[in-house]
């Protein structure tokens, strides 16, 4: 078994989990995760939102960046419900199709979707989103409930003026 404590200064301070997570899957320094994606490391066991957040400001202050970062989606905020909810745009452009809401599962963003939304991104437009406290979404004072979450969804769809919207949701998304 890897001593992870011996590796700890290879990395920025982050949890245990997300260390592990990272040695386990060989990675060892920053220069190491410039050869892979952020979704892919999102998928990690271990691997929480504070902690991808954490590895990616400290890979910007040294001038490097993940791999494969996704180019093909457009992404914003809305300010609904006391939040600055960010969400992506992916595939076909907004036109008369009914758009696929996808929403995470807990303790990631939504990268974790990326494999789902770039097998139908080609077919219509899919609108992501990173729920409060997850992702580019910072966490307000309030609790983290499914019933505030679906409210932000209404509020965001109505920020966007759609009648209709598809919705796909991973675990906690799905609640």
């Amino acid at each position: 078994m890897t001593d992870v404590t011996n590796q700890a200064s290879a990395f920025p301070k982050i949890s245990a989990p997300a260390l592990r997570a990272l040695n386990g899957a060989g990675y060892h320094t920053l220069v190491d995760l410039t050869k892979v994606s952020e979704a892919d490391l999102a998928k990690l066991h271990g691997m929480g939102p504070k902690a991808l957040g954490i590895l990616r400001n400290a890979l910007a202050t040294q001038g490097l960046a993940f791999a494969g970062t996704q180019a093909n989606h457009k992404g914003a905020y809305a300010g609904v419900n006391g939040i600055r909810l960010y969400y992506q745009f992916h595939g076909q452009p907004l036109s008369q199709d009914v758009p696929l809401v996808m929403l995470h599962g807990g303790f990631s963003r939504i990268e974790m979707m990326h494999e789902l939304i770039d097998a139908l991104g080609g077919e219509r437009t899919i609108i992501g989103v990173d729920l409060q406290g997850h992702g580019r979404t910072a966490d307000i004072d309030r609790p983290i409930r499914y019933t505030f979450c679906a409210d932000d969804i209404g509020g965001l769809i109505q920020h966007l003026g759609l009648t209709q919207v598809d919705l796909l949701g991973y675990s906690f998304g799905g609640g």
